[in-house]
C-alpha cells in the first residue's frame, strides 16, 4: 500500500499538483519509517522523491537535508554505483548548482564519477 501511495505522490508531482504530491509523499515516508525502519532503502526512496518535489518548487532548505540523507543512506545500503544512489547524487549536484555552492556540487560530482567508474569496471 505504501508503494502505491508513493507512486501517487510521484504522479501528482509530475502533473504539477504539488499540494497533493506533498501529502502523498509525506504519508509514504512516514509509513515506511514506521513499518520498515528509517534506514530501509524504501525510506531513502521516499526521502529522495519528497526532496525532488521540494527542489522543483525551489524550497531548497527542505530539499537539501532529505537529499543528503537519501544519498548517504543509499550509498551505505545499495553502493556508490547503484542507479538509485547515482540518482540522488545527481539531484544533489543540481541542488548545489542552483544554490550557487560549487564546492559542494564538486564534492558530490567526485562521488558520482567514482561510483560510475566502479560500475563500469565491475
Amino acid at each position: 500500500m505504501l508503494k502505491v501511495i508513493s507512486a501517487f505522490g510521484v504522479l501528482r508531482r509530475e502533473q504539477q499538483r504539488y499540494g497533493e504530491a506533498k501529502e502523498f509523499l509525506i504519508k509514504a515516508l512516514e509509513g515506511r519509517k514506521t513499518k520498515l525502519g528509517k534506514d530501509h532503502p524504501s525510506c531513502f526512496k521516499s526521502m529522495h522523491e519528497l526532496a525532488f518535489l521540494y527542489k522543483e518548487q525551489g524550497d531548497y532548505n527542505k530539499a537539501e537535508p532529505l537529499l543528503l540523507e537519501a544519498a548517504e543512506g543509499r550509498r551505505l545500503k545499495l553502493s556508490d554505483s547503484h542507479p538509485h544512489t547515482q540518482e540522488s547524487i545527481k539531484n544533489l549536484i543540481d541542488l548545489y548548482e542552483a544554490l550557487n555552492k560549487p564546492a559542494e556540487a564538486d564534492k558530490w560530482r567526485g562521488k558520482l564519477q567514482s561510483g560510475q567508474i566502479r560500475q563500469i569496471n565491475e
